[in-house]
């Protein structure tokens, strides 16, 4: 670990995830959630996106 004030400084920062995509107000189908954790404009050419990473973590 680095040591000075920059270091402090940086220790004390709040951590932000400024990427987000809304919340759903509704219930939704499963083809629906899953384009939405997806960035890509098409779904997988083969499984689905919950064998994708982002799929194994909300399965997690």
């Amino acid at each position: 670990m680095y040591a000075g004030p920059l270091a402090e400084a940086v220790v004390e920062l709040p951590l932000v995830d400024h990427h987000v995509h809304g919340a759903l107000r509704a219930s939704v189908d499963r083809p629906t959630f899953e384009s939405m954790i997806s960035e890509g404009p098409r779904g997988p050419s083969v499984g689905t996106q919950f064998d994708s990473q982002i799929g194994f973590a909300i399965r997690r």
